[in-house]
């Protein structure tokens, strides 16, 4: 991040972010319009500027609109070269943002979450997914999207009949039912009535949960270990 200065020596009090680059300013107050011209996007007129604010909310700011920087910490804006913004939902928060496309890892961060947790996108009148790194998302339709994120699991299954075993990625909105179905798709075997799938801790059987979310399931306290054994004869083992 490179650190420039608006002002001289030490009266320089107070520090703003514009994109990656850092300026020290002289006085508190500032107009949309000055802090674009501080930070070489010209001609004005053609960006736009928004305050990411508290939980990483952006607030647009208008050329002729006046900011106060001196609040403790140092102020964020981000700036788009654009002549409209896009909005949309995140986590129930709306947003609103300056290109027409958003990408997932700008996602992660207005919702400041790492990679333990994933970003779902609920497209109007489709099934929400799970946003892969480096996927964008276009912001143009008539309907205000919406997004949302959910912290990751991992459920790890052994194959009782050969040893083998799989670990499934998924979030805690997602039933069991969807769990299964990888189950038999990873292990490419037909489900036959005398299949059994049991919670490693206990032996408790899991198909009866098919229609729990993981997050309903563990909350009721069954197998939170997430280690499950798939078989169709006998086998056991213990949680640690």
């Amino acid at each position: 991040m490179n650190d420039q200065h608006a002002g001289h020596g030490e009266s320089a009090k107070f520090r703003v972010v514009v994109d990656d680059h850092s300026f020290n300013l002289p006085e508190p107050v500032w107009t949309g319009r000055q802090l674009l011209e501080l930070s070489d996007h010209r001609p004005t007129e053609e960006f736009l500027l928004y305050q990411l604010g508290e939980h990483n909310l952006m607030e647009d700011i208008g050329l002729d609109e006046s900011v106060d920087v001196r609040k403790p910490g140092i102020e964020r804006f981000l700036t788009f070269r654009s002549d409209r913004s896009f909005r949309f939902l995140l986590n129930g928060q709306r947003q609103d943002w300056g290109v027409l496309r958003i990408s997932e890892a700008n996602l992660r961060r207005l919702a400041e979450v790492g990679r333990d947790f994933s970003i779902w996108f609920e497209p109007a009148g489709g099934e929400p997914r799970e946003l892969q790194a480096g996927e964008m998302v276009d912001l143009t339709g008539n309907e205000v999207e919406r997004f949302h994120t959910e912290r990751r699991i991992t459920v790890h299954v052994v194959n009782e009949d050969n040893g083998e075993q799989i670990d499934l990625p998924g979030s805690r909105g997602v039933r069991i039912e969807h769990f299964i179905k990888l189950i038999y798709d990873k292990f490419k075997v037909p489900r036959q009535p005398d299949d059994r799938l049991r919670c490693e801790q206990g032996g408790e059987d899991v198909f009866q949960f098919a229609q729990l979310t993981i997050d309903e399931y563990l909350d009721a306290g069954h197998c939170k270990c997430l280690v499950w054994l798939f078989a169709s004869g006998t086998g056991g083992a213990s949680c640690r």
